[in-house]
């Protein structure tokens, strides 16, 4: 059995694998698994995972794209639709060094209306709503990697790390003018204490060709 098999991964994709990403942004590019990430998170007492697959594409006339594939179970779920699949890019992130900008975005992910509002007062103002809980969660992540680049994951290549998480969702239109749910997460590493946020939009699972 395959490492990625062992752990968390409805997509059943493989980490070197080829995956596209069939969107107006992004059809045109081939994307590669470079990690695996399994969240572990407690809900009401109840053991939650959800898996991220971090996914690259290096074309040849631009810059990389980086995204991530976050696979979240349906708490209702039905026979051909039993996952979120949300297509994320990297929103902002803030490393370690980055006093003022850490402690602001301590402030914002401990707001008591659990609301996180982007260029607050501006035209362009983005008001973001806490999805559950306004506290964090805190996760354990089995990252799972071709560390030696081999071409094949080991168990002595997973590692574990801790993470803070916030999610966050709003309503919005979308390029052609119609209602969509737009998400936002914000994740501390509890480590180094970086935060990185990542955003986007659920997208059909048939979006995601193997």
């Amino acid at each position: 059995m395959a490492v990625e098999d062992k752990y968390y991964n409805p997509a059943k994709l493989k980490v070197g694998g080829i995956v596209s990403v069939n969107t107006i942004d992004y059809a045109n590019c081939i994307f590669v698994v470079k990690e695996i990430w399994q969240w572990t998170r407690n809900i009401n007492g109840n053991k939650r995972i959800f898996a991220d697959y971090r996914i690259l594409a290096r074309p040849h006339d631009g810059q990389d794209v980086e995204l991530i594939v976050r696979v979240i179970p349906r708490e209702n779920p039905e026979k051909d639709c039993t996952h979120h699949f949300c297509v994320l890019r990297k929103f902002f992130e803030c490393n370690y060094d980055q006093e003022e900008e850490r402690e602001g975005i301590l402030r914002t992910v401990n707001d008591k209306n659990g609301q996180l509002v982007y260029k607050e007062g501006q035209p362009e103002e983005e008001r973001f709503f806490r999805i559950h809980t306004p506290s964090a969660y805190y996760c354990d992540v089995a990252v799972i990697s071709d560390t030696n680049g081999d071409g094949k994951v080991e168990e002595d290549e997973i590692h574990h790390e801790k993470w803070n998480l916030w999610d966050y969702s709003r309503e919005t239109l979308d390029e052609a003018g119609q209602p969509m749910i737009e998400y936002l997460f914000v994740q501390q590493d509890l480590e180094y204490k970086d935060f990185v946020m990542w955003r986007g939009e659920e997208v059909l699972p048939d979006r995601i060709k193997v």
